[in-house]
């Protein structure tokens, strides 16, 4: 027997798997049937879910539109598990009630209850999701009559079928040409034909009627259910409600955050700029004080050696005087000079940094999503 699509669903649910293997089974060789099937175990999907989660249990005594209707209201399912319930749901009712359906259609439906029993194993059951991938069954292969049954065509059901006829009319002879086709149809046709032109006419033709009577009948029941239940939809429009508030705070929240954000940014980019150039600027200061103190701190440095080591060194006046050859007295005032232009500059930039920044993070604030624009004054 090759492998069913739902075989996750054995140790699971048994009662799931069995509907489902069947429905598999009927694909085939009995579309409408498989549809019908498939109806079942949509239905027994909800049920399962109302029975092991906290909702009321008296929904799994509802109608699948209005079991459907509640979970949706209620915020229960998504749109991506309730589409294939519901479209499992109007298949199987057109081929439950009008016997309508095509293999087409149950090869589709197939492939949503696949989908909705991965859903019940992983999300009601809380087990693994099944790794196999879905695999559309493929038809049984069908064997041709052997010798025997061709040469003796008189089988049970065409035996029983005779003596019916011969009961009914014990007059009348059997006619020979009105016998033939009888006897021929037992036989099994070698190269079967497919529906002609006219028959596939009168299918869409029938099919299109169904689908016209199946949209009223729908639309017809929505309507009452709308009135029936129109406490659900009072429900509903308060749990929107309560979205529409949180949606609300995590807006403003949002909104906050990027403020605070696009100020904490501004800050830390100020600083590490304020960082470097404090770095550099104290070894640029450092450097200069050295070059052009040199004098002071070579007497410094000098005082603390001992006075045979000093006597061996230059002398601090001799130091003096190249020093102030290298770098005159105007040329040290003009460095000063520079180097307090330098530190006014370097604060005045901090400054206008800081005031940039600030300005930034206002006009964030201000236009911010969602903030109405002021009217003209025209």
């Amino acid at each position: 027997m090759p492998e069913s699509n739902f075989d996750f669903l054995a140790d699971t649910d048994p009662g799931l798997h069995d509907i489902a293997t069947s429905a598999e089974d009927l694909l085939h060789t009995d579309p409408v049937a498989c549809l019908g099937r498939l109806r079942g175990f949509a239905e027994q999907c909800t049920k399962t879910y109302v029975r092991e989660q906290s909702v009321p249990t008296h929904w799994a005594e509802l109608t699948q539109f209005d079991r459907l209707e509640r979970l949706e209201a209620t915020n229960e399912l998504s749109r991506t598990i309730l589409n294939p319930l519901h479209k499992i749901r109007r298949t199987g009712n057109a081929a439950v009630h009008d016997n309508e359906g095509t293999l087409r259609d149950a090869k589709r439906q197939l492939r949503h209850a696949h989908a909705v029993a991965v859903w019940v194993h992983v999300n009601v059951y809380n087990r693994s999701r099944p790794r196999a991938p879905f695999r559309m069954p493929e038809p049984e292969p069908s064997s041709p009559p052997t010798s025997s049954e061709v040469a003796s065509p008189a089988t049970p059901s065409s035996e029983s079928s005779v003596k019916q006829a011969s009961n009914s009319e014990p007059d009348e002879p059997l006619n020979q040409q009105e016998s033939l086709p009888n006897q021929q149809s037992y036989f099994p046709d070698p190269e079967p034909q497919g529906p002609g032109l006219g028959t596939r006419a009168w299918g869409r033709m029938k099919q299109a009627g169904g689908s016209v009577k199946s949209a009223a009948a729908q639309t017809v029941g929505g309507i009452q259910h709308g009135i029936q239940y129109a406490g659900c939809a009072a429900n509903q429009a308060v749990v929107r409600t309560g979205q529409g508030i949180r949606d609300a705070f995590a807006w403003i929240y949002n909104i906050i955050y990027a403020f605070f954000a696009a100020v904490w940014r501004g800050i830390r980019a100020v600083g590490r700029f304020i960082k470097r150039v404090v770095k550099w600027t104290v070894f640029a200061v450092a450097v200069g004080a050295f070059v052009i103190y040199f004098p002071a701190v070579y007497t410094t440095a000098t005082g603390w050696l001992p006075e045979t080591t000093q006597q061996e060194i230059p002398a601090v006046e001799v130091v003096t005087e190249t020093h102030a050859e290298w770098i005159p007295p105007e040329t040290q005032a003009q460095v000063g000079t520079y180097a307090q232009t330098g530190a006014e500059a370097v604060q005045s930039g901090v400054y206008s940094m800081w005031t940039a920044a600030v300005v930034q993070g206002q006009r964030l604030w201000e236009h911010r999503p969602g903030q109405a624009e002021a009217p003209d004054s025209e």
